[in-house]
């Protein structure tokens, strides 16, 4: 009786341990061409160089409660593609753009327990990881940008983190930079990771910018506590420091509708400077009011990050890329 009892114990354990492993998660197929929202691979003959551009946070129709978002919802993938239309001129001149769609963690998720938030994120990371790999994969050569707003800037950020990404000497010299926004990151983070080599100018390449945008007055907001600080590029003048950069030298906003679609645009729209306490980029001349979504407070802007300096990141793109190229040939 006692073995037989060992035995079914025995076996029991194995099947939890198989039943664990068994419904561990695994990465959506990017091998399967449906899982890309943008994939253009026809406009590599034209451009130089890629970008591998990782979708802000879409929500879909049905408000889930929690978790990550279906995939395969067509519905929400269309969202994706109108919220991926509106970034798309930053970069449309200079590279091919590769767009995974991916489990994004949902807005309630945000909103849940710091552990449940994590285990979203880590899910929506893990196909995004995944969607990389395949894009290195058959792409082994061309240099490329990481770009994300929101949580798409989150989604750069972990994969500088990542050590077999963040400290491949190989792969960063392929790096032309990261752009992230919406999105924070700490003095410490930056300085203790290798990966997360903040931009020293407007030129340099393998650098990170990062940045997102409040208005003078806001203290706190969902993205960074009060208290708290985190590190910025000024996309305005590329320094990290407070210099302030004066409207004169915005090359011009612009605003998109929810479906991609410009709606105006502002030369001179705003200045901005790097706030001493937050760390976070103010940007005056702007009524809160009117750049107000409905899941953030009035002031906290980070939706129209890229659409405040958009000119000026258009370029920035563009420059760095010939930079790069420059460099390249010289090596």
């Amino acid at each position: 009786m006692k073995a037989k009892r060992c035995f079914f114990l025995i076996l029991g354990l194995l099947l939890a341990v198989c039943g664990s492993v068994s419904a561990a998660p695994v990465p959506l197929d990017y091998g399967d061409e449906n899982n890309w929202a943008l994939a253009e691979q026809e406009e590599q003959k034209e451009r130089a160089a890629d970008v591998f551009l990782i979708a802000p946070t879409v929500s879909s129709k049905d408000k889930k409660e929690s978790g990550n978002e279906d995939a395969e919802d067509e519905e929400w993938r269309r969202a994706v593609k109108n919220a991926l239309a509106g970034q798309l001129g930053l970069f449309k001149e200079t590279a091919a753009c590769f767009a995974p769609y991916y489990r994004q963690a949902t807005l309630a998720a945000y909103k849940a327990s710091a552990q449940k938030k994590e285990e979203c994120l880590k899910l929506a990371y893990l196909d995004v990881r995944a969607a990389f790999y395949q894009y290195l994969l058959q792409n082994p050569q061309r240099p490329f940008i990481l770009a994300g707003a929101g949580q798409g800037g989150e989604m750069v950020v972990r994969l500088l983190k990542e050590r077999s990404i963040g400290r491949n000497k190989k792969l960063r010299r392929r790096l032309i930079a990261a752009y992230a926004s919406g999105c924070c990151l700490s003095a410490e983070e930056a300085k203790n990771d290798k990966g997360l080599k903040l931009a020293a100018g407007e030129l340099d390449n393998d650098c990170l910018v990062i940045f997102t945008t409040e208005a003078p007055a806001t203290e706190e907001s969902p993205l960074l506590p009060k208290g708290r600080r985190t590190v910025a590029v000024n996309p305005l003048n590329w320094q990290q420091d407070g210099t302030p950069a004066t409207r004169q030298q915005n090359l011009g906003a612009c605003i998109f509708d929810g479906e991609g679609k410009l709606l105006r645009e502002e030369k001179h729209f705003t200045g901005a400077y790097i706030d001493r306490e937050r760390g976070t980029v103010k940007v005056p001349y702007v009524d809160p009011g009117e750049y107000r979504v409905s899941y953030l407070p009035a002031g906290v802007y980070a939706p129209y990050d890229w659409q405040f300096c958009f000119r000026n990141l258009q370029k920035n793109v563009k420059d760095r890329t010939t930079a790069y190229l420059e460099r390249q040939k010289k090596s």
